[in-house]
């Protein structure tokens, strides 16, 4: 059985738009994530590589990270275009004591 050009045609079609479909599937079931964060890399170091008291109390501060969600669809992400979830990521302490909190720019200073 031998295939004309117009069978192999509608063959490479079909295995073409079924890989669409399957792409298209499991983008939306396994979505990616996205993150947005605040610091730059002077407040990095200060955020995690350093020990902060509460000013006010003195009692040791707890690192604290809020996960804001933006949206969700696609996106262009590293020259391709994918299916993610993004977030924008805050960074800040907090005492346990008096429940004050610090910003990126509280705690750098």
């Amino acid at each position: 059985m031998t295939l004309t050009d117009d069978q192999i045609f509608y063959l490479c079609l079909m295995g073409i738009l079924l890989l669409i479909g399957i792409f298209f599937f499991l983008s939306k079931k396994f979505p990616g994530v996205s993150y947005e964060g605040e610091l730059n890399l002077a407040e990095i170091k200060h955020y995690f590589f350093k020990k902060h008291r509460c000013r006010g109390c003195g009692h040791g501060l707890k690192r604290k990270k809020e996960k804001e969600f933006l949206e969700e669809g696609w996106t262009w992400f590293r020259d391709v275009l994918s299916y993610m979830k993004q977030y924008k990521v805050s960074y800040s302490l907090q005492c346990p004591n008096c429940q004050r909190t610090y910003t990126a720019e509280d705690f750098e200073a």
